[in-house]
């Protein structure tokens, strides 16, 4: 019996005709609301910041691996064709390129998705931050993708990032936060990665005049001496909602916007640990080797390893296709879960008396 070759040749979205006639644009395709705000996503966000900064600076060039539609680069590419590199599906020769440009005065940006970065890991670690060039990782898609399926979830960048030497590790708050992290990575001298999640921002003011960030502080949104809520990217908004329904209790918590995962701020960490004693983190992100599993080490070599510490993020297992909103509940990434962790820290505490959140998972229009 001979080998055969069966080459099978689709039409993408056959029966739709928007989707035959446009088969990058339908690839993912989020649902919208009617009548909703239109808020810029991250992606959009990101694009529109590289192209302030592309004009602001010659020597900055983007690389993306066969993703300028997903990246939303196509603004840029149209300004500077010559400054923007599509390499096609070759994750590890797209930062291996980024690391020679800049070892020739260029200031590179490789924009991906989590789930493909990973396709590069070797290069990250030899062609990159063993020479500590300053190349940087703009990670979109990064923590609960959802409806991409297993495949794209970006739920382990924070753990195979954070261990490798020289490499700052960051995720913004939100869409404005993205920004000035980026005029921070465009500034710095050591590589960077930036992640960010998929959809659409908070709706927050863009500031007009870029500020660099501080490496390694992380930012005080709220302040209270019952517990310390220590999150990280897309879930400070939830613990910001969460520890306002804590407070209706009567428990009045920290939320920390920590900023960097890599390096850590070690002193305000320390701080909060010795001073309120009570602490819970917030990722999403694999709990293995990630922002939580960082904040317990430092706990333990500082001598506070009876610090109570409980940690929210992906267990050990493959995230499942579905809606952020329900993902993001299931894990207990939402604010009801947030409360439910502080709340375990408190058993002597009456559960008739806990505050009553939204259920956002119920309340998801998907």
């Amino acid at each position: 019996v001979k080998p055969t070759l069966v080459h099978v040749v689709t039409t993408k979205g056959k029966g739709h005709l928007p989707a035959e006639g446009d088969a990058v644009y339908f690839h993912g395709v989020p649902a919208k609301s009617a009548g909703s705000k239109v808020i810029p996503t991250y992606s959009e966000v990101f694009a529109q910041t590289v192209l302030r900064l592309a004009r602001e600076n010659p020597r900055l060039v983007v690389i993306t691996p066969a993703m300028p539609e997903g990246n939303c680069l196509t603004t840029v590419q149209a300004e500077f064709p010559r400054r923007v590199f599509d390499v096609g599906i070759c994750e590890q020769h797209a930062v291996t390129f980024a690391a020679g440009l800049v070892t020739q005065g260029y200031i590179p940006i490789v924009a991906i998705y989590s789930t493909f970065l990973q396709r590069a890991f070797d290069q990250i670690i030899h062609d990159v931050c063993l020479q500590d060039l300053p190349v940087i990782f703009a990670i979109d898609r990064s923590g609960i993708v959802g409806d991409d399926g297993k495949t794209h979830q970006g739920t382990f960048d924070l753990s195979y990032l954070t261990l490798i030497p020289n490499l700052i590790v960051a995720a913004p708050k939100d869409e404005n936060e993205l920004q000035h992290l980026l005029d921070t990575a465009v500034k710095s001298d050591h590589p960077m990665a930036i992640r960010y999640p998929r959809g659409a921002g908070l709706g927050v003011k863009l500031d007009t005049e870029l500020q660099p960030v501080a490496i390694g502080k992380g930012e005080i949104l709220r302040r209270g001496e019952a517990v310390a809520i220590l999150a990280i990217g897309a879930t400070v908004a939830p613990a910001l909602e969460a520890a306002r329904e804590l407070s209706s209790s009567g428990i009045e918590a920290t939320v920390v916007n920590a900023r960097f995962a890599k390096p850590l701020d070690s002193e305000l960490i320390i701080d909060l640990a010795s001073r309120i004693k009570r602490l819970v983190t917030v990722e999403e992100n694999t709990l293995n080797g990630g922002f939580g599993s960082s904040v317990a080490d430092l706990l333990q070599k500082s001598g506070l390893s009876g610090v109570p510490v409980r940690s929210i993020g992906i267990p050990d297992d493959f995230v499942e296709q579905g809606a952020q909103a329900i993902l993001r509940a299931k894990y207990g990434l939402d604010a009801r879960g947030i409360v439910r962790q502080v709340l375990s820290l408190f058993p002597t505490l009456d559960s008739h008396s806990w505050p009553k959140v939204k259920d956002e998972a119920k309340a998801s229009p998907f």
